[in-house]
């Protein structure tokens, strides 16, 4: 006779053979248990209790009305024994075939509460969703960025040590180590312990990813293509991707697809329909646009999530053919960033932090009149009554005035392209630009006075924008990026019959934000020979030495209106100030001294404070605020 092994020898396996069922089982009996296997949720019984009632219907016989066949009591007894059976089978098959037909569990959201930090966007899930890192400020004023670990199953994690300054963290695709950016390099480090392990430079990183066969793809600035890198070290980047320079100003956010081989990533263009994410190859294929969005992961094995417009959404992808299909969904809203696993695991966040309006401060730092506004790169006019910056209005990056004396906006340029870090000429009735309206970031000059008079100033295949322009008005400083981050300083003669720009500071190093000394004898600039960026000091326009200026760090520098004092910004963003003293055919630098605490972010590429003449300080701070939390979405169902 039947049993019930036999019945769960046959239904308890991936694939079912329903041959193996008993004979005498009922027709009706079969279909039930196959509606508890059912891989369609939408049809599958859910509880035991639904499989009674079916049970009860199924042996009650014919419908009302019809003449009823005899049946033998004992037909009816072995009928009410596989009724019972199955009913219990059914309380182990149902949970039984969530586990072997492999059916998603409920979705579960749930909040980590991570400490404040200036870099809340800077976090990252291992590819098996056992851990999180993210990064977290040291717990005491002045202590920089670490990286956090956190394992899932636990509340507590650790700092891992040797990753000072770490923003931007991904994961190796065996989830054992992780690589990061800090000191403007690319790192490595194994979360079972050991130092970081520096890999290559990345003045201004915008993310990386790791991928199977070891190759680190990341973006190691705002205006390069793709980079690629060996993570076992010991090779330079090389370009993984080729920048249309017509149409495109930079390539960032990368992503592998699993195979390791293709991967996700963000093209950046003034053109909104060129702009977006796009789906590039290592064997040499062209990319291919997806989407106008800015982020974007694939999650196995036909999902694509990815931020558009600060929603987080999933949308049917295929990868082999890169095509996107069915309507979005929608995951959650105001994100700024998320992070996906290998199992399904999905995280996200709001964009934490905010900019406060550029702000006066003395020399103690205590805070004075407001601006009521925030300009990116400050630059005060000569006879300190105007301020020009640049500001984003509704997605489009352009050079503003405002007058200090007596309030009011004025929009200097009004292309569609990205025009930005302004710079005053010494009788203020010129200012010098970057833009990217021809395709390249070149230099570009416009009177003061006459807003939409813009003409090109310097043009050529890197990246160019000004930084300073010498007192004496014969030569314009400014910073020339290649493709292979790095960055040089280059003057160009605003004056006389030869224009021909030539070389300040051109080493292997970085060298940026310089600044012409008052009577243009000096230039001041930060490098990171040393491994970290130092305040530097050398004779222009011919240099004879390097003049050790910082002992512990720093950048940005910003000479004094009578040339007697440096200032500048330490890790810490401690605002510093070093006395200078000529003697003979150099210059004497005393003790760095800290005047004040800061929270001057983002001085890559511009310095984002300036100096007036009687020593005050128009400053760009970030605000204090809580960073908010990471949301992790387990078991995610898109669709």
């Amino acid at each position: 006779g039947e049993s019930a092994a036999d019945i769960l020898s046959c239904v308890l396996q991936r694939e079912p053979d329903w041959t193996r069922l008993p004979s005498s089982v009922p027709p009706a009996v079969r279909q039930l248990l196959r509606l508890c296997l059912e891989k369609d949720p939408r049809k599958r019984r859910q509880s035991a209790g639904d499989v009674r009632i079916d049970l009860d219907q199924a042996l009650s016989g014919p419908s009302a009305g019809a003449p009823a066949p005899p049946v033998r009591r004992s037909r009816v007894a072995r009928l009410a024994w596989i009724g019972g059976s199955v009913v219990v089978i059914a309380a182990l098959a149902i949970p039984a075939a969530m586990h072997f037909l492999e059916l998603a569990p409920p979705e579960i959201r749930l909040q980590i509460v991570t400490p404040a930090t200036q870099q809340p966007l800077s976090f990252a899930l291992s590819p098996d969703g056992r851990y999180i890192v993210f990064v977290v400020s040291g717990s005491t004023a002045g202590d920089p960025d670490r990286l956090y670990l956190r394992p899932l199953d636990r509340t507590e994690g650790t700092v891992l040590p040797h990753t000072e300054g770490a923003r931007l963290p991904f994961w190796s695709p065996d989830s054992r180590s992780v690589g990061f950016f800090a000191s403007e390099r690319l790192h490595r480090i194994d979360i079972a312990g050991g130092p970081a392990q520096p890999l290559a430079p990345a003045s201004n990183p915008r993310g990386g990813s790791w991928g199977t066969d070891g190759t680190i793809l990341f973006a190691p600035n705002t205006v390069s293509p793709l980079l690629r890198v060996p993570a076992s070290g010991g090779t330079a980047a090389v370009a993984a991707t080729t920048l249309d320079a017509t149409r495109q100003t930079s390539h960032s956010q990368p992503s592998f697809l699993p195979d390791g081989r293709r991967f996700l990533f963000y093209g950046a263009s003034s053109d909104p329909d060129v702009s977006g994410l796009y789906l590039g190859s290592r064997d040499g294929h062209p990319p291919k646009r997806l989407i106008a969005a800015t982020q974007g992961a694939f999650l196995a094995p036909d999902t694509l999530v990815l931020v558009q417009q600060e929603d987080l959404i999933a949308r049917r992808f295929d990868p082999t053919q890169g095509v996107l299909s069915g309507d979005p969904v929608t995951l959650a809203t105001s994100v700024g960033a998320f992070s996906v696993s290998s199992t399904g695991i999905i995280a996200h966040r709001a964009a934490g932090g905010a900019q406060l309006p550029t702000n006066w401060f003395d020399r103690t730092g205590a805070a004075q009149n407001s601006l009521g506004v925030w300009f990116n790169g400050p630059e005060l006019s000569p006879d300190g009554q105007r301020l020009i910056g640049d500001r984003t209005i509704d997605g489009n990056r352009d050079v503003w005035e405002v007058n200090l004396a007596r309030g009011g906006l004025r929009r200097m340029t009004t292309d569609p392209g990205i025009d930005g870090y302004p710079l005053w000429s010494p009788d203020g009735e010129q200012i010098a630009f970057h833009s990217n309206r021809k395709g390249t970031i070149d230099l570009w000059i416009t009177p003061s006075n006459r807003p939409g008079a813009e003409q090109p100033l310097l043009e050529g295949p890197d990246s160019e924008w000004a930084i300073d322009w010498s007192k004496d008005g014969r030569y314009l400083l400014y910073q020339r990026a290649d493709l292979k981050d790095r960055w040089d300083l280059w003057a160009l003669p605003m004056t006389g019959t030869d224009r021909t720009p030539f070389a300040v500071a051109s080493t292997s190093s970085l060298e940026r934000l310089g600044e012409f000394s008052p009577d243009t004898r000096w230039i001041a600039y930060d490098t990171n020979e040393s491994g970290r960026p130092e305040i530097v000091v050398q004779a222009f326009p011919v240099a004879k030495e390097r003049i050790a200026v910082s002992t512990a760090g720093g950048t940005a520098p910003r000479w004094s209106a009578d040339g007697r004092k440096i200032y500048f910004t330490a890790p810490d963003a401690m605002m510093m100030a070093v006395p200078v003293e000529p003697k003979g055919s150099t210059l004497m630098p005393g003790r760095p001294a800290p005047l004040f605490p800061t929270r001057i972010t983002g001085q890559t590429f511009k310095h984002q404070y300036a100096v007036s003449s009687d020593g005050r300080f128009l400053i760009n701070n970030a605000a204090e605020s809580s960073a908010p939390p990471i949301t992790v979405i387990l078991n995610a169902k898109p669709f």
